[in-house]
């Protein structure tokens, strides 16, 4: 897990700081992202679902139970970030003698606004031949995409059929800003609902 200072020291080092019109923030505290993972119960045959992986501090985190983790990064310069990190941390490498289990898919996790991308579609659905578990959507979620990206995988749980077959989300846990959190739990009528 990489602290504020490191974070910083990655994305100065790379000319970088967080893209507000992507809605980039990043989970600097150490403690509440442990409680993220120990929240989630994963599993060795999990496959884990981040989304906005940053510069790879939680991934790291997730790397560490889960069989799998399809990490999801749409701006390319913090993907890549994530890959050179990861790529020093020995589980990213090897898994008590199996392949690498993090993999980073460079894209928009949305496709449309009411669709997944495809390429993290097919990802999840490779997985599942290998890793029976559950899969889990463990993430510090982007403050532009955090409702639909929730909306949209339990559209996908729930129906069960359609394009994309029954692939998402068996679990959802998840960090997000206060706004968010106001618009998801607001009633209809209430100020902050829509």
């Amino acid at each position: 897990m990489q602290t504020k200072q490191q974070i910083q020291q990655l994305l100065a080092s790379a000319g970088l700081s967080p893209n507000k019109r992507l809605g980039q923030h990043f989970l600097i505290d150490l403690n509440l992202m442990r409680l993220l993972v120990k929240s989630a119960h994963i599993r060795s045959n999990d496959i884990v679902l981040e989304v906005g992986c940053g510069t790879g501090s939680l991934t790291e985190a997730l790397a560490e139970t889960a069989g799998m983790v399809i990490a999801v990064e749409r701006d390319k310069a913090l993907a890549q970030i994530a890959k050179r990190q990861l790529a020093l941390y020995p589980l990213y490498r090897t898994v008590q003698g199996k392949t690498k289990n993090i993999q980073i898919i460079n894209t928009d996790i949305l496709e449309t606004k009411s669709t997944i991308s495809r390429t993290v579609i097919k990802a999840i659905q490779l997985c599942r031949k290998k890793y029976l578990g559950q899969v889990l959507l463990v993430a510090n979620l982007p403050y532009n995409v955090a409702c639909p990206v929730m909306l949209n995988l339990l559209t996908l749980h729930r129906s069960g059929t359609g394009l994309t077959g029954p692939v998402m989300a068996d679990g959802m846990y998840v960090t997000v800003q206060k706004e968010v959190a106001r618009r998801i739990t607001a009633a209809p009528g209430q100020k902050h609902y829509g």
